[in-house]
């Protein structure tokens, strides 16, 4: 801190000067030393001037050091890109589990169904071989019956062809 010199008797004698009563002068110099002497320690010198420049030089530095570039934003924002489609993976992942969980479960059920499926179908074709091979033993019988019934047809006619023909038989 330095102070400001200032010179009472020539400032008052400037004043005497000018035409300012000897007493008013000399009181007013005497004022404004008061004022200047208070204040110097408040007035910036060029040493501060310099001083104070030389530390806003400082912290932009650090801000500029402290802000991010484009680059870094570009960088961040693929980033984050990044870690959304991972997130969006994980979760796919997840659906894909529950889904297979869920199939293997609907495979189970049409599993079974088949399997009720399969018996019922063995039954009503168990059923059907029974019925037709019945019917196709009443057909066998049947046929059997209508042979005999040719055979005695045929010895019949064959005697009445006999008989006519050949009368002493």
């Amino acid at each position: 801190m330095t102070t400001m010199a200032f010179d009472t008797l020539q400032f008052a004698n400037r004043l005497k000067a000018a035409g300012v009563p000897s007493a008013h002068a000399e009181a007013e110099a005497c004022a404004l030393a008061e004022v200047l002497a208070g204040q110097g320690e408040r007035l910036a010198t060029k040493q501060d001037v310099d001083a104070l420049g030389q530390r806003i030089d400082l912290l932009e530095t650090q801000i500029e050091e402290r802000l991010a570039t484009k680059q870094d934003v570009d960088a961040l924002g693929h980033r984050i890109d990044l870690l959304e489609a991972q997130i969006e993976l994980r979760a796919t992942k997840a659906d894909l589990a529950a889904l297979e969980a869920e199939m293997g479960r609907v495979e189970e059920r049409l599993e079974a169904e088949m399997g009720r499926i399969e018996e019922r179908l063995e039954t009503k074709i168990e059923k059907s071989a029974l019925r037709l091979h019945g019917e196709i033993m009443a057909l066998g019988h049947q046929m059997g019956l209508m042979r005999w019934m040719m055979g005695l047809m045929v010895a019949g006619l064959t005697s009445l062809i006999a008989k006519a023909f050949l009368p002493g038989l």
